[in-house]
């Protein structure tokens, strides 16, 4: 597949200092209908597989590691990390996890090999069943019921019964198998070989079922058997593992050489801290409303006491999570360390609950807020009255031989989206800095008239409602607007018109009433916020854990889920945070301001590399960015050329207010320096891109965008020149 890359604003959902869940109340609208113009369709070309009848109606993720698994394809490992899970094509369980050792590196890419299971666990017969369950956020349709992130799989023999579950949640300490009493033996095997099988007798504490998986690779894996009513018949031939599961059981695996690699000693507290009998079979969110903090709140299974509701289990977290986690949590923080697949080295918690704080690790979001009083383009406007005539010169300009309507019948949501953004930005500058009433109200107007072709959905590729995995996506072929029939992009294209939406709101309220319904509904299927709207998953592209989005949908890949564009990423975000002033959905912004406050710290740990930068791997700081980021693999590229500008450029494009947020100064000034001050882009659309990134760190910028004469083909098809100078302009105040 080619791939580049109407209902009344719902009021402030109560005062925020009142508690509650913020994630259970929060809503983006009452209307939960599906737009009378957009058709309905159950004839996907991909429809999700290996479901029970029962999740077949519901919501299903597909941007999130789950989605590997409801493929049609066999063997597309799920990356939950640190482990990496596959059903095989002979409906065996493989389990993995990074060995560095294995690494493939280079100076503009590093992988992990695939398709190499340390373990495969399955049942001792020709015939099995699987099928997963998607715990993943809203699909239960018990509104009683906080969602949840996570997945299992389930395997039933040949005579239907089922015979164990596979519980797979984003930071698990532990592979956990559950084994029901059953009559058939449970097998684990190895893609690389098994060669010795052993009881664990390295410490002075007893540990009965505890046994050591030595394989061919000379790594080692722990495994630990319990069970309440006795284990019997566990025994290792022709290099096969077999647990008889008449009593049924839990068994857990740990890659003990791993962690020995990276310093842990396996003694009894290493054993101890390992919480074996413990495991999560999911984690929600939870944010006390009117507080400035959140957790992952894990559930976790005591699996010998079941009724132990206070039970803690090993956690790992990522690189960018040490930044913003509480500091009460360093008593739960363990030595235990494993490697991820592409995030660098996790850290080890013994908890059920991991709580963020944001308060006092970053700075205030709220000045990014357009729309209040106390913004960046209030503060500024004296600067803006001092250029005003050069603004509007330059605004104007922007608006010669423009035509809304032509240069958006488009087949791509995504360009079109751009354009509208350009043209809504030019509407906020005659607004709000020019007070032009003439010039704003033909400005909106042409926005909006050729808004019209959209929010009727006559554009050349309408969207359908997909009713296989609940979403809006285009009637286009997976070849076409970067594959969105397929689930990729869509917080790229539609974040665009939320944004715009956002922006014509601030403009002419009453429009927006009559019409905001088309932007509820991308908004809906890009960050669906609200638990109780079962027609979208919810958070379909943001992952709360790795703290920052997907772009990659159903379309399966071996390695993983991907994004080239993390700069679109939190643009999409931004959206929300506008659009949630905008309606005064307190929420809404809330929810938002998260997001960008972990997408601060996850974008310049796996994004965007300063020298400083330990998490990622050394062979590729001096490239200064990701390129495409996969979960098994970084690759320094992009899916459309390799040209410089283009890898760069795709992690800044658009440029606004809430760049400069992300983007922190010394990474400019390195990347500027090491990697763009060489470049000649004149007469060429990256150029603008390249200049407006500049001047968060030259002041003398500015005057590119001063330029009368400017020749458009500087500037990207997104890119106005009004704005980049009012851009420029601010920046250069702060540099």
């Amino acid at each position: 597949m080619e791939y580049n890359r109407a209902a009344m604003p719902i009021p402030n959902n109560g005062d925020t200092n009142l508690g509650g869940n913020l994630f259970e109340t929060a809503k983006i609208t009452s209307d939960k209908s599906i737009l009378q113009q957009i058709p309905i369709t159950k004839n996907h070309p991909s429809p999700p597989q290996n479901l029970t009848s029962e999740d077949s109606d519901l919501p299903l993720p597909t941007n999130d590691s789950t989605t590997s698994l409801l493929v049609k394809q066999k063997g597309v490992p799920n990356y939950q990390q640190p482990y990496i899970y596959t059903i095989t094509d002979k409906n065996e369980i493989g389990i993995s996890t990074t060995n560095p050792q294995k690494r493939v590196r280079g100076d503009n890419y590093i992988y992990n090999p695939v398709g190499v299971h340390s373990l495969l666990v399955t049942a001792a017969t020709n015939s099995k069943q699987i099928t997963v369950k998607p715990l993943l956020s809203n699909n239960t349709n018990d509104s009683s019921k906080s969602f949840a992130f996570g997945s299992k799989i389930e395997m039933a023999t040949d005579n239907g019964n089922e015979f164990l579950d596979c519980p797979i949640v984003q930071g698990a300490g532990l592979v956990s198998i559950v084994m029901k009493p059953s009559n058939c033996k449970l097998e684990i095997n190895s893609t690389i070989g098994i060669r010795q099988f052993q009881p664990f007798s390295q410490t002075n504490t007893s540990n009965d079922g505890l046994y050591v998986i030595e394989l061919h690779d000379n790594s080692t894996w722990l495994m630990k058997v319990l069970s309440q009513r006795g284990i019997n018949n566990i025994g290792f031939e022709n290099s096969i593992v077999g647990v008889n599961a008449q009593n049924g059981c839990l068994i857990q695996f740990f890659p003990m050489s791993i962690a020995q690699e990276l310093g842990n000693q396996i003694n009894d507290s290493f054993i101890s801290s390992l919480c074996f009998g413990s495991f999560a079979n999911s984690f929600n969110l939870f944010s006390e409303n009117g507080s400035d903090s959140m957790s992952f709140e894990y559930d976790i299974v005591n699996y010998l006491n079941s009724s132990n509701n206070n039970a803690e289990a090993m956690i790992f977290l990522l690189p960018h999570h040490m930044n913003i986690i509480s500091q009460g949590m360093n008593n739960c923080k363990t030595g235990v360390m494993l490697w991820s697949s592409v995030y660098g080295v996790m850290t080890g918690f013994v908890t059920r609950s991991i709580k963020f704080d944001f308060g006092n690790n970053n700075e205030d979001i709220s000045k990014y807020d357009i729309f209040k009083s106390s913004s960046l383009l209030t503060e500024n406007m004296n600067l803006f009255v001092d250029n005003i005539s050069i603004i509007k010169k330059i605004l104007l300009k922007d608006l010669e031989g423009a035509n809304i309507a032509a240069e958006t019948d488009l087949n791509s949501m995504y360009f079109a989206g751009k354009v509208f953004n350009k043209y809504a930005w030019l509407l906020l500058i005659s607004n709000r800095i020019l007070n032009d009433d003439d010039l704003s109200k033909q400005i909106f107007n042409d926005l909006t008239n050729a808004l019209n072709r959209f929010i009727s959905n006559k554009q050349q590729l309408p969207l359908v409602y997909d009713q296989n995995w609940k979403g809006l996506i285009s009637s286009g072929s997976s070849g076409e607007d970067f594959g969105n029939s397929y689930y990729n992009d869509h917080h790229f294209h539609y974040g665009y018109f939320v944004l715009t939406f956002a922006i014509l709101a601030d403009y002419d309220f009453n429009w927006f009433l009559n019409n905001r319904s088309y932007s509820d509904l991308l908004l809906r299927d890009y960050c669906n916020i609200d638990l109780n709207d079962f027609s979208f998953i919810n958070y379909r592209n943001f992952n709360w854990f790795s703290g920052h989005s997907w772009a990659n949908g159903i379309w399966p890949s071996l390695d993983g889920k991907d994004q080239e564009s993390s700069s679109e990423d939190y643009n999409s975000v931004y959206a929300m945070y506008l659009y949630g002033s905008i309606t005064n959905n307190s929420e809404m912004q809330k929810i938002a301001k998260f997001q960008l406050n972990t997408m601060k710290y996850s974008n310049n740990c796996y994004f965007l590399y300063q020298r400083n930068n330990t998490n990622i791997f050394r062979e590729l700081l001096p490239n200064k960015v990701a390129g495409i980021f996969f979960q098994n693999k970084i690759d320094y590229a992009t899916y459309f050329g390799k040209n410089t500008e283009y890898i760069h450029l795709i992690h800044f494009i658009p440029g606004t207010f809430i760049s400069k947020y992300i983007r922190p100064k010394k990474f400019i000034q390195e990347e500027w320096e090491e990697k763009l001050q060489g470049l000649n882009l004149n007469d060429n659309g990256w150029n603008g891109l390249l200049k407006l990134n500049q001047s968060m760190i030259d002041p003398n910028t500015v005057n590119f965008f001063k330029d009368a004469n400017l020749n458009k083909s500087n500037l990207d098809n997104g890119q106005s020149q009004a704005f980049s100078l009012i851009l420029s302009l601010i920046w250069s105040q702060n540099i």
